[in-house]
């Protein structure tokens, strides 16, 4: 607070929860984008499906510590996120 004291416990669980709201709303917004790309772009899909492992992978389950190995997919992410930001 501005005047140096410390959050109540109430305080802290009202900007928590606002928090957890703002969140779930970045990151359904920005997978609907990511989805949304990818329905529409015939191109994107087919490539991706063919040139990298990270589509066929979405089938199993991809073990937390090989996400950084779906190169592809980020990158189709990130381009999402750039033509479809979450905040505009």
């Amino acid at each position: 607070m501005d005047d140096g004291e410390l959050l109540s416990t109430e305080a802290i669980v009202d900007h928590m929860s606002f928090f957890m709201v703002a969140a779930h709303d970045t990151l359904t917004s920005s997978l609907s984008a990511l989805v949304s790309m990818l329905a529409a772009g015939r191109d994107c899909r087919n490539g991706c499906a063919t040139r990298s492992p990270d589509f066929a992978c979405v089938r199993m389950n991809v073990a937390f510590d090989r996400l950084e190995e779906m190169k592809l997919t980020e990158m189709a992410f990130n381009e999402a996120l750039r033509m479809i930001p979450p905040f505009r």
